[in-house]
């Protein structure tokens, strides 16, 4: 797993601070990238992954779950706030925001077929347009 992000260019967020070493002594294939800068980078890490996690249940609208999309990323998500309203069962799973609801909504996500998944992630990012959002 690839975590991104942080509050600002210099900082990691701090619950990666205090989570990840946990995650990681305990044998979890887990990095911590923090701040990727560069458009080209962070979409290369979006089209490497296998699904992209966008599990806030109170997103107002989803950029970051759009951006894997337009990566042909399926996205699993929260069932409420606005990434949820992103997706539909074609490009990616939704799920209570529970950790035995996601995982099995991403191992059922992860169960179909990888190429069309994929390819229905990317068609639908194509129908939110910057000019329409």
């Amino acid at each position: 797993m690839l975590l991104m992000g942080a509050l600002d260019n210099e900082t990691p967020a701090a619950w990666c601070d205090a989570v990840l070493p946990a995650v990681q002594a305990a044998g979890a294939p887990v990095v911590f990238h923090g701040y990727v800068k560069e458009r080209e980078q962070i979409a290369r890490h979006y089209a490497a992954a296998d699904a992209s996690f966008s599990v806030c249940p109170v997103e107002t609208f989803g950029l970051a779950a759009l951006e894997a999309l337009a990566c042909g990323t399926p996205i699993l998500t929260a069932d409420t706030g606005g990434a949820h309203e992103l997706i539909d069962q074609s490009c990616g799973a939704s799920a209570p925001p529970d950790p035995v609801a996601m995982a099995d909504a991403l191992l059922a996500l992860m169960a179909r077929p990888r190429d069309e998944v994929r390819a229905a992630a990317r068609a639908r990012a194509e129908l939110y347009p910057w000019s329409t959002t």
